[in-house]
């Protein structure tokens, strides 16, 4: 159950910044060569890199702490096998969905 909410957050931490990412990397191609858009998009796409490297390290060591620091890596970069159910529980990903969904980080 462990591995599957942290899954589940990871997923949306993913979605949400990969959505934010392109909307500024959008701005970024968009905007003239050498004008203050272009700066500021180049200066948010970096500051948002930056904070994703931080969320990875943050998860990295949230795992080493939960399953140890050998077995970490496994159970973090674990793929389910082809042809198997994509949720285990579907009331704990109704939950979470749901949790998210009040807290305004999915529509």
């Amino acid at each position: 159950m462990t591995h599957f909410i942290l899954w589940v957050i990871n997923f949306f931490l993913i979605v949400f910044y990969l959505n934010f990412i392109y909307t500024v990397y959008c701005q970024f191609r968009k905007a003239p060569e050498g004008s203050p858009k272009k700066n500021e998009a180049r200066k948010q796409v970096l500051e948002v890199m930056s904070h994703r490297m931080h969320i990875d390290d943050s998860v990295k060591l949230v795992g080493k702490l939960l399953f140890g620091i050998e077995k970490a890596p496994e159970v973090l970069n674990a793929v389910r096998p082809a042809g198997s159910a994509v949720v285990d529980d579907w009331e704990c990903l109704k939950t979470m969905v749901s949790f998210f969904s009040e807290a305004n980080m999915i529509e």
